[in-house]
């Protein structure tokens, strides 16, 4: 089996950057540093562009990072097939209190343009969002399009809106 395969895994305080080539599996705890450094659990994450993984967390941040990778091997060309992916992460961005009790669930929608995304919170709303890469500078810029809390539409009882998964419908669309 030639494929390649890049992942991330999250739970208690921890983010984990993987890759597996050639049935070759490798991971790296570090993000910039040591990951023991987070102070609260990563709940959720998501990739939203082919080298951005967002990840949310449960103080309600919301951080992209990118996974780089290797370096090609010797004599490769134009015409190679890409390198795998390192087994390392690199914040590249943070946006504070996006959810009041935790970032609890991101899905990209696939069915969209412009890579659109949603993200649920312990709070109980949903916030529909994009991202980018601004290409002078390589700076995230994000834009919030719509939120809507699950407590004023849904049961009543706050107890029982908590998102804890999203998934977007092939009907989606943005007029």
């Amino acid at each position: 089996n030639d494929a390649d395969y890049a992942f991330v895994s999250v739970g208690n305080k921890h983010i984990r950057f993987w890759s597996m080539s050639r049935r070759q599996l490798s991971t790296k705890w570090d993000i910039e540093s040591n990951t023991s450094s987070f102070r609260s659990s990563i709940l959720c994450c998501d990739w939203l562009l082919p080298e951005i993984c967002v990840v949310g967390d449960a103080t309600g941040a919301l951080m992209a990072y990118t996974q780089g990778r290797k370096k090609p091997l010797p004599g490769a060309d134009a015409s190679s097939p890409l390198p795998p992916r390192e087994a390392k992460g690199v914040l590249c961005g943070k946006l504070e209190d996006i959810h009041t009790k935790g970032v609890t669930a991101i899905s990209k929608c696939k069915f969209l343009k412009g890579n659109t995304f949603a993200t649920g919170g312990g709070d109980g709303a949903v916030a529909i969002r994009t991202l980018c890469v601004r290409e002078e500078d390589r700076t995230l810029c994000h834009k919030e399009k719509i939120r809507f809390n699950l407590s004023e539409l849904g049961t009543g009882n706050k107890a029982f809106d908590a998102v804890v998964s999203l998934a977007w419908g092939e009907e989606s669309r943005d007029d």
